[in-house]
């Protein structure tokens, strides 16, 4: 319809009379599948008579029907949906920063192989730690 090049004419797809069929290319492209050299045929009429022409004309669908508003929910009733899935808001069960991360600064020293933490306990999580993890999680999964 919009051609990219000069000597390409524009065409209207859709048109009984002078459109155009699409010939559909399919090649492998780096182990995907490629349409990238589809194109549009010379245009010609979609059949010989104008008889064989209303007839395929009769036999076009509306689409009106599926896009039709009512078809749809709305903003609202698909927010509740989503807020009955996931909760209420997930943003005020989560806990605050300063409740459960601790800033540590962990100082590194080069040994040769591989930059690791000077000491090495520093960087294991304690039992503690581990356990208000699971406690954590544990509440969020008891909330209903």
């Amino acid at each position: 319809m919009h051609p990219e090049f000069d000597d390409e004419e524009a065409i209207n797809p859709f048109d009984l009379w002078v459109g155009a069929n699409f010939k559909l290319k399919v090649r492998k492209v780096a182990g995907f599948i490629n349409y990238d050299k589809s194109e549009f045929a010379s245009s010609s009429p979609v059949a010989d008579s104008e008889e064989a022409i209303e007839s395929i004309w009769k036999k076009q669908y509306k689409v009106s029907e599926f896009v039709d508003p009512s078809n749809f929910k709305s903003y609202t009733e698909l927010k509740d949906r989503l807020h009955k899935v996931i909760g209420d808001d997930i943003r005020s069960s989560a806990p605050n920063k300063t409740e459960t991360v601790e800033d540590v600064k962990v100082e590194h020293k080069y040994n040769g192989e591989f930059d690791k933490p000077a000491d090495e306990s520093s960087s294991e999580t304690s039992d503690d730690d581990a356990s208000d993890a699971l406690s954590y999680f544990e509440k969020l999964a008891s909330e209903d």
